[in-house]
C-alpha cells in the first residue's frame, strides 16, 4: 500500500500543475445578415429617411458580397487552446503512451486506436469564406404617418469552412496493444489505424477481437476537405418612426427582428459551416439618426454624420452540440469505456494477496469503447441575452457622388446553454467511465482452493477507471511511476484503487493478475462513472466581439424624376477580439522553440499557463469583405 500512496500523491501533484485553458467546441460567427453598416446604411443615406415626402416612397437594392477570414491562428487558439505547440503555424503533437519523453501537451495516440509508439503532428489553419447576395427593401410610409418607415433585407449565403487539417506522421508505429489493455489478448498492429486523419474519417470503428469494439467518432470530426452550406441567412426587418425630422437631421426609433432561416449546428464536425445566427429568432430595438454638418449654397454638396444601433435578444432555439467534460478541455477525443452493473466474477480487496472480506464493485467493463464526443452529444436549448450592432458613419455627397466612411461595433453576450430533456445524452442512458490508459482485463490465478469455480488464467473484465485522465495522458504512466519501477499494467494509479480478486456469489477464491503468471493487478472499487453533471456546458458557451471599418463609393443618376438608379462599391475590414483566451496565448508566447514540422521538437509547457478566470470564451471571426451595391429609388 505504501508505494501506491506515494505514487498517487505524486500523480495528483502533477495533475494540479497542468493548465486548464478553455476551448470552443463550436465557433458561432456573427450572422452574415447582421451587418447594418453594409446592408442598412452604406450607399443608402440619400435614399431613405427623406423629409416631408407626404406619400409612399422607397428603394430596393441588391448587394453581392464576398468575405474572407484572416488571423487563422486566433481561430485555432479558440479550437485547441494550449494544446498547440506552435502559434505561428498552429499544430498539435500526437504520441502514444509508449513514446519516451512525451510532451505535456501531446494528445494520447491510444485514444485514436493508434500504436503506443505512434508519433505525428497535426496542423491547422482554419479559414472561412462567404459568397452572398443581399436583397433590401425600404419603404417610407409618410402617407400614413409622417416619418413612419419599414425595411427588410435577407442575404442568400454560400459559406465555406476549411480547417485546413493536415497530418505529418513521423512514426507510424509497430507496437501492438499489450494483453489486457483493450482485450484479453494482444491486439496486433495490423488491427490498428495508421493515422489520426484515418481515425477522423473512419465511419466503421474498430473490431479488436473477443467481441470488443471501438465505436467510430460520430461527432467533433475533423475534415481534411472544406465543408460548405448554402441557405438564406436570416430575414431581418424593422418598423419604426422618425419622430424628430427635418431636412438636415432626423432621429427615430423602431422594432427590429430577424426570422431564422439559416442552418443549425449538427455537431458532426468540429469546424462546421453555419449560415445565419444559429437559427435563433431575434427581436429588439433600433435607434438611428443623422445630422448635416455642412451644406453648400446650391445644396448639391453636403457633409453629414449617421448613427444606428440595432440591439436584439436571441430567443431560445434547439441545437445539436457535442461537449467536453468539466476541467478537461478537448476530452471529446478521449476514450470512454462502457460499464455494466451485471458484475461477473469480479471482486476487490484492500490488502494485497488476500481474498477474505473482498467486496463487489458496482460496475464492470462491458466490451465497448467510444469517444467521449459520442456520449456527450445532445440537443440543447440555446439563447443569447443581447446582441449589439452599432454603426457610426460620415457621408459626403457632391451632386450624384457619395462617399461613406464608418466604424462598426458588434458584440454578442455569452450564450446560455441548457439541457433539453427531450433528447438526453447517451451517458444518461448507459454507464460510461474514462478509460485513460488503464488495463481493463485481469487473469485468474489458482492462489486459493484446489478446484476454483473461476478457471486458472481465465480473463476477467475489471472495473478500472481513470477520472483524472486528460486528452494528454492517462494516470498509469508517469515519470514518478516509471522511476519506482511499477508496471503500468498493474493499474497503480486508478480511481479508488483496490487489489483485484475473482470469485462468484461475492466469495473471492483467486487473485487477478496483470497477465497469466504475472503479479496481482488493481481494479477500482468504486469505479468513477461519467454523469450528466460532468458535462461541461459552461466552457462550451461563447461570446463575440469585433470592430470594423468600412467605406463605400456610389453614384446616383439624379436626372430621373420618379426613378433614381444608383450603383456603388465598398470594402470592410473586421477585427475580432480574442483576449479571453489569454492563457493559450501566454503558453505560445513563452514557448518560442515549439515547431510544427516533421522533425520539430515540441516544448513542454513549463507550467506557464494557468486556469482562465473567464468561463465564457470570446471567439469571433476576423474578416475582410468587398461588395457591389446597385438599386433603384422610387416615389
Amino acid at each position: 500500500m505504501k508505494f501506491n500512496k506515494t505514487i498517487l500523491l505524486l500523480a495528483l501533484l502533477a495533475w494540479q500543475l497542468e493548465a486548464i485553458c478553455p476551448v470552443a467546441p463550436l465557433i458561432v460567427p456573427r450572422s452574415q445578415g447582421a451587418n447594418a453598416a453594409v446592408f442598412e446604411l452604406a450607399g443608402l443615406t440619400n435614399h431613405i429617411n427623406i423629409f416631408d415626402m407626404e406619400k409612399f416612397y422607397g428603394t430596393v437594392a441588391v448587394t453581392p458580397m464576398y468575405m474572407n477570414s484572416f488571423k487563422e491562428d486566433e481561430l485555432a487558439r479558440c479550437l485547441f487552446g494550449d494544446s498547440l505547440v506552435s502559434c505561428d503555424c498552429p499544430s498539435v503533437k500526437v504520441t502514444g503512451s509508449g513514446v519516451n519523453n512525451r510532451g505535456q501537451r501531446d494528445w494520447l495516440a491510444d485514444y485514436f486506436g493508434l500504436p503506443t509508439d505512434f508519433e505525428s503532428s497535426l496542423s491547422f489553419k482554419p479559414h472561412i469564406s462567404n459568397y452572398l447576395v443581399d436583397f433590401y427593401l425600404y419603404l417610407g410610409l409618410d402617407e400614413w404617418l409622417c416619418g413612419l418607415f419599414f425595411f427588410i433585407h435577407a442575404p442568400v449565403v454560400n459559406t465555406r469552412w476549411d480547417l485546413n487539417f493536415s497530418e505529418c506522421v513521423e512514426n507510424a508505429g509497430t507496437a501492438a496493444y499489450p494483453i489486457g489493455y483493450f482485450t484479453p489478448e494482444e491486439v496486433p498492429r495490423t488491427a490498428l489505424r495508421d493515422s489520426v486523419m484515418e481515425y477522423m474519417s473512419d465511419c466503421n470503428g474498430r473490431d479488436l477481437g473477443n467481441d470488443i469494439f471501438i465505436e467510430p467518432l460520430k461527432f467533433a470530426r475533423m475534415s481534411c476537405d472544406s465543408k460548405s452550406d448554402t441557405a438564406l441567412a436570416d430575414i431581418r426587418f424593422a418598423l419604426g418612426w422618425n419622430f424628430f425630422q427635418d431636412e438636415d437631421y432626423h432621429a427615430g426609433l423602431g422594432i427590429i427582428g430577424a426570422a431564422p432561416t439559416g442552418t443549425r449546428p449538427s455537431g458532426e464536425y468540429l469546424f462546421e459551416p453555419l449560415v445565419g445566427n444559429g437559427h435563433h429568432f431575434e427581436l429588439g430595438g433600433l435607434a438611428w439618426g443623422h445630422i448635416v454638418f455642412w451644406r453648400s449654397e446650391c445644396e448639391e454638396k453636403f457633409f453629414s454624420g449617421w448613427v444606428q444601433a440595432n440591439i436584439t435578444h436571441l430567443f431560445k432555439t434547439k441545437q445539436c452540440r457535442f461537449f467536453d467534460l468539466k476541467c478537461k478541455p478537448l476530452s471529446r477525443y478521449m476514450l470512454a469505456e462502457r460499464m455494466t452493473t451485471d458484475v461477473e466474477n469480479l471482486l476487490s480487496n484492500e490488502e494485497a494477496g488476500m481474498v477474505d472480506m473482498s467486496t463487489v464493485p458496482s460496475n464492470q467493463f462491458n466490451k465497448l469503447f467510444a469517444p467521449v464526443a459520442n456520449i456527450t452529444q445532445q440537443t440543447v436549448d440555446v439563447n443569447v441575452s443581447v446582441q449589439a450592432d452599432i454603426v457610426g458613419m460620415l457621408s459626403y455627397t457632391s451632386c450624384g457622388f457619395t462617399w461613406d466612411l464608418g466604424y462598426n461595433f458588434w458584440a454578442r453576450s455569452c450564450e446560455n446553454i441548457d439541457i433539453n430533456c427531450d433528447c438526453p445524452p447517451a451517458v444518461q442512458d448507459e454507464n460510461w467511465a474514462l478509460k485513460g490508459n488503464a488495463y481493463v482485463y485481469g487473469f485468474a490465478d489458482r492462489a486459493f482452493g484446489m478446484d476454483p469455480v473461476v478457471p486458472i488464467n481465465s480473463p476477467i473484465a475489471l472495473s478500472a477507471t481513470q477520472s483524472n485522465a486528460t486528452v494528454h495522458a492517462g494516470t498509469n504512466v508517469t515519470t514518478e511511476i516509471d522511476a519506482m519501477m511499477v508496471a503500468p499494467n498493474r493499474n497503480p494509479v486508478i480511481d479508488n484503487r483496490q487489489w483485484a480478486t475473482a470469485g462468484q456469489n461475492q466469495t473471492a477464491e483467486a487473485l487477478l493478475l496483470n497477465q497469466p503468471g504475472g503479479d496481482q493487478t488493481n481494479t477500482s472499487n468504486e469505479p468513477v462513472l461519467i454523469t450528466c453533471s460532468d458535462i461541461d456546458f459552461s466552457s462550451a458557451q461563447t461570446k463575440g466581439l469585433s470592430q470594423k471599418v468600412f467605406t463605400h463609393f456610389s453614384y446616383a443618376w439624379l436626372d430621373n424624376e420618379d426613378w433614381t438608379p444608383y450603383l456603388g462599391f465598398g470594402a470592410q475590414v473586421e477585427f475580432a477580439q480574442e483576449d479571453s483566451n489569454k492563457c493559450a496565448k501566454d503558453f505560445c508566447n513563452t514557448n518560442p522553440c515549439a515547431n510544427s514540422g516533421c522533425s520539430g521538437q515540441a516544448c513542454s509547457a513549463n507550467n506557464t499557463c494557468f486556469t482562465c478566470d473567464d468561463d465564457c470564451l470570446r471567439c469571433a471571426v476576423s474578416q475582410w469583405g468587398v461588395w457591389i451595391k446597385g438599386g433603384v429609388s422610387f416615389n
